[in-house]
């Protein structure tokens, strides 16, 4: 989920933060083979958190939004910044989320 300004920055949605355990699996292929393969129900569960962040044309970040609790939004799969509005997509709810955008 990347989407462009019109000031010419980009924003970026992510779908959860980092897990700690994936993290720590990452090194050895066969612990991540093992997880993939066990039933969908005993997956590791994304935290719900909701975060987009704005980076300019370099690459450095200007501004990010966290719902560091996952209430209002959590899940974010797109940030589109649009008539002064900046609107949130999201695997999780049925409607999409907005909040002023200058």
């Amino acid at each position: 989920g990347i989407e462009t300004a019109q000031d010419g920055t980009f924003w970026v949605a992510f779908f959860t933060i980092r897990n700690w355990l994936l993290d720590a699996a990452h090194p050895f292929p066969l612990l991540k083979k093992w997880i993939a393969a066990l039933p969908r129900p005993l997956w590791p569960k994304p935290q719900r958190y909701g975060l987009a962040c704005q980076f300019d044309s370099t690459g450095t970040v200007r501004k990010c939004l966290h719902d560091i609790e996952g209430t209002k939004v959590t899940q974010v799969t797109s940030a589109t910044p649009h008539a002064g509005w900046l609107y949130f997509g999201s695997l999780e709810h049925f409607s999409i989320a907005r909040i002023a955008y200058p």
